[in-house]
Formats: C-alpha cells, sequence, structure tokens
C-alpha cells in the first residue's frame, strides 16, 4: 500500500502540473486573442476617434503607469479624441479563456519628423487560480492617418527626351561606324488608388563614338568604343509603409564635369561642363512633415524631374586642309518632368508637363568658308511645352512652344545665301536645300533636309463632360539632316551624314471611376 501511495503521489503531482500549464496557456491564448482585437478596432476606426476620454475616465487614476498632466504613458502623451473607442481604458473581460483585465493606452508617437503617428499599445493580465501569479501579454503598432484611398484612380506620365546628335560616314581615313550625343532627358510618374505612388529619373547628357576601323580615345574606352556615361538619378516614393520605399525621396542635384573622346585625332567629341540632374519624388505633399519641399502641400503625390546639358556641347572635325564644327550647341539644354494630383471638391485629378528648352544650334560650321557663310544650318533656340489633364476643372491637352526658325544655307538663283524657313512645335513641314563652295583647293557640298511634325493631342470625357483620358506628345518633331562631301586634290577628306532630332516629348492622364 505504500508503494501504491508513492506512486499515486507522483502521478497526481504530474496530472496537476500538466492542468496548470494547460490552463496558462488557454489563458495566454486568450489573452493574445483580446489584445490583437484591441489592435484590430484601432485600424479599423475612424482615425479621429483612436483615443481616450482624458477628462471622463476614471480608471486612469487607478493606473499608476499614466502620470502627469498632460496625462502621460512610458514618456509618451496619452491622445485625447471626440467619441472615443477606448473609454474606459481599462475593462475587465470574462471569456471562455477566463478572466482578463485589458488595458489600451493610445499615445502620439513621432518618428523623426514632426508628422505625428498614434502608437497603440494593448496590455492583457490575467492571474491562475492555483495562486497569485500575475501573467500579461503585450502588443503594440503604429497608425497613421494615411486617409481615404483616392476614388477615383489616376495616372499620369511625363516624357522628355531631349534628343539626339548621331554622325555617320568617313573622315580622313576613319569609317564611323557612329557617333552619337544623347541631350539630357527626364520622366516623371504618378499612380494613384490604393496606393498614391510618385517617381522619376533624370538623365544629363551623353555621348560615344565607335569605329568600324581606326582608334578610339577619352572617356571609357572599350575595343573600337568610347563612351562619355554622364549621370543619371532616380527617386521613387509611396504611401505603404510596409514597402521600402519611402513616403519622400530626393536625390541630387548632383553635377557632372567636362568630357571628350576622339576618333584617330580627326573627330573629337566634347561635352562640356555643369550637367545637372535633380529629382524629387513624394507620396504626399506636406510642407511641415519634410525637411525638403516638394509640390505644393496637400498631402497627394507630386513629382518633378529636371536633366539639364552641359555648357557648350560639340563635334569638332580636323581633316588637316579643312576644320571645323559639324554641331556645336551654344548653351545648356533643360529637360524638366512634372506630375501633380489634386484635389477639387472632395475628388482627385492629375496634371503633367513636360518642357524643352535647347539653345540655338549650328550645324557645319568651317573655318575659311565664304563670306557670310555661318554654318550650313543655323536653329533658333527652342522653348516648347507639351501639357495634359485628366479629372474635374482641367483643360484639354495642348503643345505650346516659342516657335522655331531655321536658316539653311542654299543655292538661290546661283548665289549662296540663307533661307529661313520658320514653323511651330509639330507642324507638318518639309524643305531642302543644297550649297557648295570651296575652302582653298577643296571642294565642300552640302544636301541638307529639314522635317517636322509628329504633332499629337487626344482626349475624351466621360458622360458629365470630365476629361477622363488624355495625352499631347510630340515625336521625332524636328529633324535636321546635312550630308557633307570635301574633296580636294588627292581625293575624298569626307562622306558624312550628321543628323540633329529634337526626339520625343510626351504628357498622358487617365481618371477612371471606381
Amino acid at each position: 500500500m505504500a508503494l501504491v501511495f508513492l506512486v499515486l503521489t507522483g502521478t497526481l503531482a504530474t496530472f496537476s502540473a500538466t492542468v496548470q500549464n494547460l490552463s496558462t496557456g488557454r489563458h495566454r491564448t486568450g489573452a493574445v486573442a483580446l489584445a490583437r482585437t484591441a489592435i484590430e478596432e484601432a485600424r479599423s476606426s475612424l482615425y479621429s476617434q483612436v483615443g481616450h476620454d482624458l477628462a471622463g475616465d476614471a480608471t486612469f487614476a487607478t493606473d499608476s503607469a499614466v502620470t502627469g498632466t498632460p496625462k502621460v504613458y512610458e514618456g509618451e502623451q496619452l491622445v485625447g479624441a471626440p467619441d472615443p473607442i477606448f473609454s474606459p481604458h481599462r475593462t475587465t473581460v470574462t471569456n471562455d479563456s477566463g478572466t482578463f483585465t485589458k488595458s489600451v493606452y493610445v499615445t502620439w508617437a513621432t518618428q523623426g519628423t514632426a508628422d505625428p503617428f498614434k502608437r497603440i499599445t494593448a496590455i492583457v493580465s490575467w492571474s491562475d487560480a492555483a495562486g497569485p501569479i500575475a501573467h500579461h501579454v503585450r502588443l503594440s503598432s503604429y497608425l497613421f492617418e494615411a486617409g481615404v484611398p483616392p476614388d477615383p484612380l489616376v495616372e499620369s506620365t511625363a516624357d522628355v527626351d531631349g534628343g539626339t546628335i548621331e554622325l555617320t560616314g568617313t573622315m580622313a581615313g576613319i569609317n564611323l561606324n557612329r557617333a552619337l550625343i544623347y541631350n539630357p532627358s527626364a520622366v516623371g510618374e504618378i499612380n494613384s488608388l490604393f496606393v498614391r505612388e510618385a517617381s522619376g529619373q533624370a538623365r544629363s547628357s551623353s555621348s560615344l563614338i565607335e569605329v568600324n576601323s581606326g582608334t578610339v580615345t577619352g572617356c571609357e574606352v572599350t575595343g573600337s568604343v568610347a563612351e562619355c556615361n554622364g549621370i543619371s538619378a532616380d527617386s521613387g516614393a509611396d504611401s505603404d509603409a510596409s514597402t521600402a520605399l519611402p513616403e519622400h525621396d530626393v536625390e541630387g542635384p548632383a553635377y557632372d564635369i567636362a568630357q571628350s573622346a576622339s576618333a584617330g585625332g580627326v573627330l573629337t567629341l566634347n561635352l562640356g561642363a555643369n550637367d545637372t540632374v535633380h529629382t524629387k519624388s513624394t507620396a504626399r505633399s506636406c510642407l511641415s512633415c519634410f525637411a525638403t519641399v516638394i509640390g505644393d502641400d496637400d498631402r497627394l503625390a507630386y513629382d518633378w524631374s529636371e536633366g539639364t546639358g552641359p555648357d557648350s556641347t560639340s563635334f569638332g572635325f580636323d581633316l588637316g586642309a579643312v576644320e571645323g564644327s559639324l554641331v556645336e550647341l551654344n548653351g545648356a539644354s533643360v529637360a524638366t518632368a512634372t506630375v501633380d494630383q489634386d484635389s477639387v471638391s472632395d475628388t482627385h485629378k492629375v496634371s503633367s508637363s513636360a518642357h524643352l528648352v535647347m539653345p540655338s544650334v549650328d550645324v557645319v560650321t568651317m573655318q575659311g568658308a565664304p563670306a557670310g557663310f555661318v554654318s550650313a544650318v543655323h536653329v533658333s533656340s527652342v522653348d516648347v511645352e507639351a501639357t495634359a489633364g485628366a479629372g474635374p476643372t482641367v483643360v484639354a491637352p495642348a503643345i505650346t512652344s516659342s516657335g522655331v526658325t531655321v536658316d539653311v544655307y542654299d543655292t538661290v538663283g546661283g548665289t549662296l545665301g540663307y533661307r529661313t524657313i520658320t514653323l511651330d512645335a509639330g507642324e507638318d513641314k518639309e524643305e531642302s536645300a543644297s550649297a557648295s563652295f570651296d575652302v582653298g583647293e577643296n571642294t565642300v557640298s552640302l544636301t541638307t533636309t529639314v522635317i517636322s511634325g509628329g504633332k499629337s493631342l487626344n482626349s475624351t470625357t466621360d458622360s458629365s463632360g470630365t476629361i477622363d483620358f488624355a495625352e499631347a506628345t510630340l515625336t521625332n518633331w524636328l529633324r535636321i539632316t546635312v550630308q557633307i562631301l570635301i574633296t580636294g586634290p588627292s581625293g575624298t577628306l569626307a562622306d558624312t551624314t550628321v543628323e540633329f532630332d529634337y526626339g520625343r516629348i510626351a504628357t498622358r492622364a487617365s481618371w477612371v471611376t471606381g
């Protein structure tokens, strides 16, 4: 009987411990569920109601964790709210898992900026039935007033490509596959529905020389290619704190240095200094929230991106008997993309702008040319902008420009001189010219083509007359091509074509109701 008693005593002790563990586990599961329910209640409620009745909640008086005036919990001030969801802040809850004391604290928490966040802290405690052993679980989460997701969906892009200058052909034994200058570019984008997103990119001028025969030097050389890569900046932001992107992102301004590359000492490509790239993106334009000012302080998405070319750009050539420049940009070019989301009468609209400023350009200048010859083609400075918007109060898409003047060196009645072509950006026009003259013992023949066009404006409206889709584009809207043939006593010195393509300017916006 003694042996049986000892065995039963051990078994009963083990059974009692098991029952105690099961009870504690059941209590902990119930406590975690209560704490999670408090957090979810905060997330699903109106932001303005997530807080306490600081004056009327009597349970604060018996809570030693709450101190001071105004009331503070763990170093953070408690949040007062009209019609609060956590009043009283401490309650007793009995359910199938047991009896618990639930305490919820809503405090102001600031993370690196003056922009306020609410911190929700839920503590659920209980005591074991077997003795006065206190247990508790604690959950904490941040809450931010992101606002109601916008309806309708708004999307917009702005794209500015400053175009290219391309050279092909032969010069004094150098066989060019291509020589290229890429002018600055910029792009911006907004996409807003459940998550507001803004992104942008800006690129400075870059260039390359690639030869089929001959040597190249300068910048970064790989075999028969010399590249001057320029610089770029990218920004991105969204309103979803669970993703990697910030709400506010700025890159630049960054600056590039002067660069040059050469093909056999015959052709030299020069990019001057002072290129810049700069881009700013924000998912919500809040001037009091962030150190960098972006947008128009309306808590909505905005992007601005800009690429600026160098202070000088040229393709110089030296054939010994004849020298000059195939292309010269007389200043810096600027590509700017802007997209903006705004609010009108509690709904949203979006607008975009693609803006290109190009300095005056001389194509083919030459030392020793006849009196009065400046260049084969002189193009005036260019200022052109495409705009598009969608949503309430927006206007129709448009393309505006300062007008372009192209002076072409031409044979007119047997006399060399200039002919002037005037056009607006996107105007359909094509004209050609030819000229021939001597430089010393060498004959220079020029064939020039000027082509403009590529304009497109489109928009649609919904049943209320609101523009729900709009786009304005200029694609390859101005192209200047000059074929150059230079011959001398020893044969052909150059058989080359240079083309200046002013690139693409495009904006697009859409507004779709849910």
